[in-house]
């Protein structure tokens, strides 16, 4: 699967990086890597039945990646990204000893592909919308056993032979990114993603949880230019 999303960004990448810059000075490539903080949540109407009360925090996480600028003219052009990023948070579980409810922290770790973004230039802010696909790379959740002490339950990660509830490998969904960049080339921005795909897969259920993953991120980047 990984091999595959590759395939797909970099098949993505080849019409922006054949694009040559043109006498007016607009028409440019250039490539730059970006770092920060995301603050990942869950939406969805069956949220109650993964944490009790759909009780969700964000956990502060780190990510990074790389992009690449296609300016196409004075004021658009198409936005390419490759990042790898946590999304972990804090959820409410009941033990079903106690009968009370305590703290899990439900971790997750994505390779994220934003091919092709329109996006549009004004004053130094770059403005970014458009569609992402993501791969699960790591996933756990924590339980509390029989004698009290809460550990970390990888098996969430699952496969189709899981005998439970599972994370979906997969997701896909809009991500939109705001950013101002200075002269020197760092910028700085902030973006928002929604996933339109199912974030728990259990195959004894024929309804699945209709739960779905969103993101808030800071980041500080920096864009190399043609001189």
């Amino acid at each position: 699967m990984k091999h595959t999303l590759m395939m797909i960004f970099f098949l993505a990448l080849l019409q922006p990086v054949c694009a040559q810059q043109d006498s007016s000075g607009y028409r440019e490539v250039s490539f730059g890597i970006k770092a920060g903080m995301s603050a990942g949540s869950l939406y969805g109407k069956d949220l109650h039945l993964l944490s009790t009360g759909s009780y969700v925090k964000p956990l502060p996480g780190i990510f990074a990646g790389i992009t690449v600028q296609t300016r196409l003219g004075k004021y658009f052009g198409i936005q390419s990204e490759l990042s790898v990023g946590q999304s972990p948070l804090m959820l409410h579980l009941l033990d079903s000893n106690s009968q009370q409810v305590y703290n899990s922290r439900f971790k997750s770790t994505y390779l994220l592909i934003a091919p092709i973004t329109p996006t549009v230039y004004f004053h130094g802010f770059r403005l970014s919308a458009g569609p992402y696909v993501s791969g699960l790379l790591h996933s756990s959740i924590e339980r509390k056993g029989a004698n009290g002490q809460i550990t970390a339950d990888k098996n969430i990660f699952g496969t189709a032979t899981a005998s439970g509830g599972f994370r979906y490998k997969l997701d896909a969904g809009i991500a939109v990114q705001l950013r101002y960049e200075c002269k020197n080339g760092w910028n700085i921005g902030a973006g928002y993603s929604r996933g339109f795909i199912l974030v728990i897969e259990d195959p004894r259920m024929q309804h699945q949880w209709k739960i779905y993953n969103q993101q808030f991120n800071l980041f500080l980047g920096y864009q190399w230019r043609k001189k």
